[in-house]
């Protein structure tokens, strides 16, 4: 009788690793450059552009201010 029932699933059957892995179909590119050098300057204007997460802060202004630097 017991195997006429349904098997019980639990939360530990979701979170075991025996669930197939599903991998994205987008490949990083493989990097030429051995070295890449940014300039002094370039780090300078990045550090002074931080977004902090303050209620006055625009998000999507300091990711337009980071994309034109």
């Amino acid at each position: 009788m017991a195997e006429d029932q349904p098997r019980r699933i639990t939360l530990e059957d979701y979170s075991s690793t025996s669930t197939p892995q599903y991998f994205t179909s987008i490949v990083q590119p493989e990097v030429q450059a051995a070295n890449i050098l940014y300039p002094y300057s370039l780090i300078q204007l990045i550090q002074g552009n931080l977004f902090h997460g303050l209620p006055n802060e625009d998000l999507y202004v300091h990711l337009a201010t980071y994309i034109e630097i």
